[in-house]
């Protein structure tokens, strides 16, 4: 699956890596609190991975993980 990648941005597949710090962030109620639903387990939250993942390799788009690049200064 391709990577897309900026001066500061990666977006890119989701990861076995992102699932537990993912979960944390969908657990946290502050985090959630404008979503529906509010909160999500772990499992609900690797059935989300597991699914934009499928969708990302059938459709070519889809939900990606992201993360920023710490620049040097």
């Amino acid at each position: 699956m391709p990577i897309l990648e900026t001066s500061r941005l990666v977006l890119r597949p989701w990861q076995d890596s992102d699932r537990v710090p993912f979960a944390a962030v969908n657990a946290d109620a502050q985090v959630r609190k404008y979503y529906y639903p509010s909160l999500l387990t772990a499992g609900e939250t690797n059935e989300l991975i597991d699914e934009a993942n499928e969708q990302f390799a059938k459709e070519g788009f889809g939900f990606l993980a992201g993360s920023g690049k710490l620049m040097a200064r």
